[in-house]
């Protein structure tokens, strides 16, 4: 139904697809940048696909969703996280959008990560604040700014107890030649872990 839908509509749905969010004031932003408007989402909801109610876009089912976003072309799912990232006024939203839009190294998709990064620290969410601090670090394009995002993300990791994950984080840090300080705040973390784990000998 949703390949029937033509191009247009279907480029709203996968919008909707992708979006963290049912707001539908966000997914209509979105669409603007790519030359769409919320006329494409209306045939998707006449298909029976989704439906518009009250500021909000629902999938009539989960697996709808999940059908649309995983049969689309990556360039069309970058496409859409890209108009995303711009249109969600959410920052930590926004920032995971502009990461899946990048396929080289990206500064301001790093820097937007960073601070999602920060922000989940700030409110002792460690997972979360690693997993971004990791893929702001794949992102940046100057060999510091990586090795200081690694090292960040390895401190959350064990603030959040995973000690596997912060000791890996620290390795791929170490093997980057990282100045005397950031070699020296890197062994002092893995010290630390490996004393807390029972590898005091180590």
């Amino acid at each position: 139904r949703a390949a029937d839908l033509g191009e247009g509509a279907w480029l709203a749905l996968l919008t909707a697809a992708a979006s963290s969010t049912e707001d539908l004031a966000v997914v209509a932003a979105a669409l603007h940048p790519l030359g769409l408007g919320t006329d494409d989402l209306e045939r998707a909801e006449s298909a029976g696909l989704v439906a518009v109610e009250g500021g909000a876009i629902r999938f009539r089912h989960p697996l709808v969703r999940s059908a649309i976003y995983h049969r689309a072309a990556g360039a069309d799912r970058r496409r859409v996280h890209a108009a995303l990232g711009t249109a969600d006024p959410h920052v930590e939203r926004a920032a995971w959008h502009l990461a899946a839009a990048a396929v080289h190294a990206d500064d301001g998709a790093a820097r937007a990560l960073e601070e999602a990064a920060e922000a989940a620290r700030t409110r002792a969410d460690f997972v979360t604040s690693a997993k971004a601090y990791r893929r702001a670090a794949q992102l940046s394009q100057h060999e510091a700014e990586r090795l200081r995002r690694l090292t960040a993300a390895a401190d959350v990791a064990w603030l959040g107890g995973d000690t596997s994950l912060a000791l890996q984080l620290i390795d791929q840090a170490l093997l980057g030649r990282p100045d005397e300080q950031g070699r020296g705040g890197l062994l002092h973390t893995r010290g630390t872990i490996e004393h807390f784990i029972g590898e005091a000998r180590r």
